[in-house]
């Protein structure tokens, strides 16, 4: 079974939903004065929900975007198992950094400040919300459209746009550069976007645990 492709049409609409919704949220942060991070985990749940209807709408089938009831625990399990594997190139890497003098979670760990039910949400939307809402969008749909013009092309393509929109004034987006290329390659083997999900969600777990050690 190849890497499912989706249409033109359906990109358009994605990118679509995602604009509208980012100035949804906006507007809501600026006159309502909500958290902007549970107006950001209810707009990511919300992208997610008109990004899948979609896709049933002009595909007919979630397969299309690597996304199938049957196969749900297939990719689960295929995630965990790149996870694992990958995590442990990491701490391989992460061991050599202390060798060398380096603390690997100075680079790494995230340390959110605020109300305990902001940090909350910054965890739940940073471990489970942002991962899925993400690698629908970048994975199912656009390395999904992108696809069609092979492989490499397609990594890359969906790897810079996946970095750039992480680009700060202050950081280079490395780490996310690393994943967008190890979630593509993920779901290239497995046809299966359950795994990139999980592999996403286990890495921005490990990210924000480290930044809990003192």
């Amino acid at each position: 079974m190849d890497t499912p492709c989706v249409r033109v049409r359906t990109v358009l609409a994605a990118l679509t939903v995602v604009v509208m919704v980012e100035i949804v949220m906006g507007g809501i942060v600026r006159n309502t004065g909500l958290p902007g991070i549970a107006v950001m985990a209810a707009g990511r749940c919300g992208q997610v929900l008109l990004i899948l209807a979609g896709v049933r709408l002009f595909e007919h089938t979630l397969t299309a975007v690597g996304l199938s009831r049957s196969s749900l625990g297939r990719g689960v399990m295929a995630g965990i198992a790149w996870a694992v594997g990958f995590g442990g190139l990491i701490s391989i890497a992460g061991v050599a950094l202390l060798v060398m003098g380096i603390n690997p979670l100075g680079i790494f760990a995230i340390h959110p400040v605020g109300h305990p039910m902001e940090v909350g949400l910054y965890y739940l939307t940073g471990v489970v919300i942002a991962p899925i809402a993400e690698e629908v969008l970048f994975r199912g749909v656009i390395y999904g459209f992108f696809r069609q013009f092979g492989i490499v092309t397609a990594i890359v393509l969906t790897t810079v746009i996946f970095a750039a929109l992480h680009l700060t004034t202050t950081t280079v987006p490395v780490i996310q550069a690393v994943g967008g290329v190890l979630f593509c390659i993920a779901y290239e083997k497995e046809k299966n976007l359950m795994a990139p999900i999980v592999i996403h969600m286990m890495g921005n777990g490990a990210i924000l645990a480290a930044g809990l050690v003192p």
